[in-house]
Formats: structure tokens, C-alpha cells, sequence
């Protein structure tokens, strides 16, 4: 079991997202806690995080095997994440 952890700009995206959408991505995190590389979870290019879809929005996090945690970095739209 990985635990989660998110950094403090996870947790602003997360605040400003309507309830709705906002219990949409927490349920989709919470999948990770038993197996964080999912099927659909991508890596990025050149970049050490990697992708989960939810919807609209993706979740950007990073994970240290060896610790046994997943890192939320960014939940965002779409067309804003990747900027």
C-alpha cells in the first residue's frame, strides 16, 4: 500500500475545483494507493512525473518506490497543466 502525500500547489488546484469535479479527481488519487502505475497512467517525457486522467483534468505526481508513496504535485485542467 503507497500512501499519499501532496505538495502545497496540489492542495490550493484541489480547493479551487467545485465539489463535484473535486470528489471526481480524490476518487481517482485514491486508486493509486494500491497500485500507483495504473493502467491509462502515463510517464512524461523528459520529466520525472507522470499523468492520470480524470476527465478533464489530469494529476501530476511522482513516485518514490523505494518510500512507498505517491506525490501529488498538480491537479489542473487539461489545457493549463502542462504549462
Amino acid at each position: 500500500m503507497y500512501s499519499i502525500e501532496y505538495t502545497p500547489a496540489a492542495v490550493r488546484d484541489l480547493k479551487a475545483l467545485e465539489r463535484r469535479i473535486q470528489a471526481q479527481v480524490l476518487k481517482r488519487i485514491e486508486t493509486l494507493q494500491e497500485h500507483p502505475t495504473p493502467h491509462g497512467v502515463e510517464k512524461l517525457t523528459d520529466r520525472y512525473e507522470y499523468r492520470l486522467r480524470s476527465g478533464d483534468y489530469r494529476v501530476l505526481f511522482a513516485i518514490d518506490f523505494h518510500g512507498r508513496r505517491v506525490i501529488i504535485g498538480r491537479v489542473r485542467h487539461r489545457r493549463e497543466v502542462y504549462r
